[in-house]
């Protein structure tokens, strides 16, 4: 996937950094395995993902400005648009969760991006059966423990439990025809909480942006 990661909805600024033209050149692999272990993303600040819009999907954290948000959760702290996105020094726009409203142009397809891994990223929508006679919203398993402006991960903590509605720890599952799938949810971590199969390696300007996590992710 290539992109010039310019959004293609009406911008609104929601930080001081400009919005400039990229050249994104994603890179997956077709047939994305489940690894034995999921690959934590707990902390970094990098690339997860990209939208079926080519634009790059980032960890659920911001960085470490404004201070008094440090590594906090720029959802809850309202620093992101109406579609979950917005500019960074480096970076220029990208998403830190997925809003699947018709003005942020995802189109009717139920997937809405890919993660690095290979795996589909489908909208919070989905079937609990073959034939698609349940189709329920799935909701993330993390719940809120602390106060998220700063540190993020710090203030979420993973519950597991057998509601089939319910996401595993990555934020994702296994879809009825026994394929794995993420889901983008409403609440944290808004698209993946960590890796479910092997992280392919990104190019270009992608793989500055994922350079700091890639050796952590090992």
């Amino acid at each position: 996937m290539s992109s010039n990661g310019m959004p293609s909805y009406p911008y609104a600024a929601k930080t001081p950094n400009p919005l400039i033209a990229q050249n994104w050149n994603f890179s997956f692999t077709l047939t994305p395995k489940i690894a034995a272990q999921p690959t934590s993303i707990r902390g970094l600040l990098s690339i997860v993902g990209f939208s079926l819009t080519g634009l790059p999907i980032f960890t659920p954290i911001e960085a470490q400005q404004p201070a008094r948000q440090a590594f906090g959760d720029p959802v809850y702290n309202g620093i992101v648009d109406l579609c979950k996105g917005h500019t960074a020094p480096v970076f220029s726009y990208h998403l830190h969760a997925i809003d699947t409203l018709t003005a942020c142009n995802l189109g009717p397809d139920p997937i809405v991006g890919y993660a690095l891994d290979g795996f589909p990223i489908y909208g919070p929508q989905g079937c609990l059966d073959r034939r698609c006679n349940q189709v329920v919203t799935f909701e993330s398993s993390y719940v809120r423990t602390g106060d998220p402006t700063t540190n993020a991960w710090d203030a979420y903590s993973y519950v597991a439990n057998d509601d089939p509605k319910k996401l595993d720890e990555c934020n994702g599952r296994i879809g009825p025809d026994g394929t794995y799938r993420y889901h983008a949810t409403s609440a944290w971590p808004y698209v993946i909480g960590c890796f479910t199969g092997s992280v392919s390696p990104a190019t270009g300007a992608a793989a500055t942006a994922a350079a700091a996590a890639m050796p952590a992710m090992g």
